[in-house]
């Protein structure tokens, strides 16, 4: 996946700083709407950009200051499952494992020392030049949700950062309780290995247990190379449920102009409305053979407003209506 492609969550993690990063959406061509829409993501690299724009003109330590203040609810799933897991190594785990569903650009990984364990953090879009407050961030993400998470106020072993030092380091020696490293080979976070001794607070293991098969089939998804066809029809099955999406509003949840959008099509030889078409079809397919919903419910998650009309193009897909394909593979299972 191209440094072009990846993208970022965008509201659980913005929408808490709406006065401080809303002005600048704009400028770097975002729509502020991103603000209210849970299921608004943007560039990686955009978000970078975000930070780096702001740490200019408003706070030089926005990145940290963001951080600080996130709790795991702004993370989404990803966050209730650190918030939850039944220790402080499998927390790490989980921010080591599944970052890339919530953020694709990143690389995080655990590391183990004899006495110490952490997190290392890199940003994978090597042409970002500016990536100072996006590490900063990250590692002030991380001790923060274990904050969290425990309800003791961890202190940081060992903090490295890529970049060069700032001006003023007493701050960092505040929040991360240590004063970092800088110009270091990689960003990293390392604590004693004492905290894993730590309990967690009021961790839910069902609410951890049902986090954790969520990231693991988003991980899938997120680790496959989409082509156009493929992003397209993944935005098509996600927006069924509330119609059937225009060409115009798949462009815009993919960040491009319908006439960018019709013309790549026209490159791949694709025919919006025909691809449509195949995805519920396929989304019908599976409905009826993995599931044993109402019709009529499983026609209204495929943007149908009567049952009829999809019993109609179920007929032209298969031969079949859909309580006929249904039955048939029922006998089949046996």
């Amino acid at each position: 996946m191209s440094g072009s492609d990846t993208t970022q969550i965008a509201e659980t993690v913005l929408s808490p700083f709406r006065a401080l990063v809303e002005p600048y959406l704009e400028r770097i061509g975002i729509d502020k709407a991103v603000l209210k829409d849970p299921d608004a993501e943007i560039p990686d690299r955009k978000f970078v950009e975000l930070l780096e724009l702001i740490s200019k003109e408003d706070d030089g330590l926005v990145g940290i200051h963001m951080a600080m203040k996130l709790k795991s609810r702004n993370w989404g799933v990803f966050g209730h499952a650190v918030r939850n897991a039944p220790s402080v190594e499998a927390a790490l785990n989980i921010m080591a494992n599944f970052i890339n569903v919530f953020s694709q650009a990143v690389e995080e990984k655990v590391v183990v020392t004899e006495d110490a364990i952490g997190l290392s953090y890199r940003l994978s879009i090597s042409s970002i030049e500016h990536r100072r407050q996006d590490s900063e961030f990250s590692l002030a993400a991380i001790i923060s949700m274990l904050r969290e998470a425990t309800g003791a106020d961890i202190k940081a072993r060992l903090v490295q950062f890529e970049h060069a030092a700032p001006g003023a380091i007493q701050e960092y020696r505040d929040f991360f309780g240590v004063v970092p490293k800088f110009k270091q080979p990689i960003n990293t976070i390392m604590f004693s290995r004492s905290v894993l001794a730590i309990p967690m607070v009021d961790a839910d293991p069902r609410l951890y247990a049902l986090s954790l098969r969520y990231l693991s089939e988003r991980l899938e998804e997120r680790r496959v190379e989409c082509s156009v066809i493929d992003k397209i029809s993944y935005i098509v099955a996600r927006k069924l449920t509330e119609g059937v999406p225009t060409l115009a509003q798949v462009a815009s949840a993919m960040y491009m102009s319908e006439r960018t959008l019709q013309r790549r099509c026209n490159q791949e030889g694709i025919d919006f409305l025909h691809l449509v078409d195949h995805v519920r079809h396929q989304a019908a397919v599976i409905q009826l053979r993995k599931s044993d919903r109402s019709l009529t419910d499983i026609a209204s998650e495929l943007g149908y407003s009567q049952l009829s009309a999809f019993s109609r193009a179920f007929r032209r897909w298969t031969g079949l209506t859909p309580k006929q394909y249904r039955d048939t593979y029922k006998e089949e299972l046996h």
